[in-house]
């Protein structure tokens, strides 16, 4: 107790035993504010962490690509360094989830986040957007050698259909990248891939009715 006295500046001299009372309950009392506080910073991280976590899938959703957008943004105004989003559609999810069920197309969503993540880099971030979309943004990359990679990946997981019991599912992926400049915002630069992702989802149908005639 002399020490904390000594570091509230109360001279010895006039320590008497009511004063240190008094100070040793205001020191519990702060204690056991910090404690609290901290307790209640815990639980606003946690509560943060829910609403920037897509449930099923456990990776970021779209609030969470929203705040990281606007970082990405404001980072390509400053340095100027080349980096796109691209967004992946399951486009068939609607056709797979009634043929083998909802719990079928849930998994298919969540291999379709595991494949992405391991086919893009660390440094690269990853977040669901919608049931059967995905928005992934690709630092320091040029536009030619982004779409590139999301027309290899689209390749790949046609090749590595997902197993439901003694099933193969097709998965195919249509994709859409925009190239972010300082002029967008985060909802301009989603859209923005979007409709470039819509636009390949037509193209990948037209060839499917093809293909089958």
């Amino acid at each position: 107790m002399s020490d904390k006295l000594q570091e509230l500046g109360i001279p010895p001299h006039e320590v008497t035993p009511s004063v240190s009372i008094a100070v040793n309950g205001l020191t519990d009392h702060i204690d056991q504010l910090n404690k609290e506080l901290q307790q209640t910073k815990t639980q606003l991280e946690s509560i943060q962490q829910m609403v920037d976590v897509d449930p099923v899938s456990v990776i970021p959703n779209r609030h969470a690509l929203v705040k990281r957008l606007s970082w990405s943004i404001a980072m390509n105004k400053r340095y100027n360094g080349p980096s796109s989003i691209i967004v992946f559609s399951i486009t068939d999810f609607e056709s797979i989830s009634r043929t083998y069920g909802y719990q079928a197309g849930s998994r298919v969503g969540n291999y379709v986040a595991e494949f992405i993540t391991n086919n893009i880099r660390d440094t690269d971030y990853l977040a669901r957007i919608n049931e059967n979309q995905y928005g992934a943004i690709m630092y320091f990359a040029d536009l030619a050698d982004v779409q590139a990679k999301a027309e290899r990946m689209c390749a790949q997981i046609r090749q590595a259909p997902f197993r439901w019991n003694n099933s193969l599912v097709n998965i195919l992926l249509a994709y859409g990248v925009h190239a972010i400049t300082p002029a967008d915002d985060p909802e301009s630069a989603i859209l923005n891939a979007s409709n470039a992702m819509h636009v390949n989802n037509s193209k990948l149908k037209f060839e499917q009715i093809n293909f089958k005639a």
